[in-house]
């Protein structure tokens, strides 16, 4: 069984037993509030531009990754069916075909031995691998859970968006970080959003909070894999459609679907102190104090 995606509503029936399982963890000796402000319950987001966006490179692999999804999709009168009937069908349907791949050990096919793109890709790897542990280093702080993650790998697949392709909320609960590098975003590409994970049971006014992010291309934007997320339509893009790389970080040599999702999940209890806050620029104990 392959990574995939988990609406978050599949996932409450599961609160009633991890409620259990808290209350039975041994009792809290020391307070986890500092004096002054905690930021709890925090969500780290990077944005992290690493690709000119006029870079041949992108214009590279886009095409590449067209011509594959116009290919596959043409091989199937039905690409998914009795799993889903929306405008998302194309593009789920082109990755499951490129799960397929990874479950079954093989390169991607922009990696191919014979690939034109492949040392393209190679090269963004390393630096979506390198971004990751920055990442990593920021949320956690100097905790050593992110020296102890070890080895670490990356599945990768390609998204095209075109004629007003959406994608539903959903998360990615069996990996580490999720990720999403722009290949493409012409003019009218959708936006990702991101919802405020906090208050699932009782539906505060917090409820209806969202991040909303237009990407550009050749940036990088990584988060918590349990953040629920989609993406907008994109509508009257033209000829080029909006195209992502998505991954997920699973530890290097584990089965596909054994991520631990609760990394990020355990550190962002509350923001560590020397965390910089936003995109401000201030440190973060300009607002700590009382």
């Amino acid at each position: 069984m392959g990574l995939r995606w988990t609406s978050p509503l599949l996932l409450l029936g599961l609160l009633g037993t991890a409620v259990a399982q808290k209350h039975c963890q041994k009792p809290q000796t020391k307070s986890e509030l500092r004096e002054g402000v905690t930021f709890a319950f925090a969500s780290p987001i990077a944005r992290v531009p690493l690709v000119a966006a006029d870079s041949p490179e992108l214009a590279a692999v886009r095409e590449a990754i067209e011509r594959k999804y116009n290919s596959w999709n043409a091989e199937s009168e039905c690409p998914i069916a009795g799993e889903f009937v929306s405008e998302v069908d194309d593009n789920d349907f082109f990755f499951f075909q490129q799960m397929r791949l990874y479950d079954a050990g093989e390169a991607t096919f922009l990696e191919a031995r014979n690939a034109t793109t492949a040392a393209i890709v190679a090269a963004w790897r390393a630096d979506w691998l390198q971004a990751v542990r920055d990442y990593l280093g920021a949320a956690l702080g100097h905790s050593t859970r992110a020296d102890d993650l070890g080895e670490l790998e990356l599945f990768v697949w390609a998204g095209v968006h075109e004629e007003c392709k959406w994608h539903l909320r959903h998360v990615h609960d069996e990996a580490l970080v999720a990720g999403s590098f722009y290949v493409s975003t012409p003019p009218g590409a959708g936006a990702l959003v991101f919802d405020d994970p906090r208050g699932v049971l009782r539906w505060p006014p917090i409820q209806h909070n969202r991040i909303q992010h237009v990407p550009e291309a050749g940036e990088l934007v990584l988060f918590p894999p349990w953040l629920t997320h989609s993406v907008q339509p994109s509508c009257g893009v033209g000829a080029k459609p909006r195209v992502v790389l998505a991954f997920d970080v699973v530890p290097a040599g584990r089965a596909a679907n054994n991520g631990d999702w609760s990394v990020l999940g355990e550190v962002s209890h509350t923001v560590p102190p020397e965390a910089t806050f936003l995109a401000s620029g201030r440190p973060r104990d300009e607002y700590d104090r009382p």
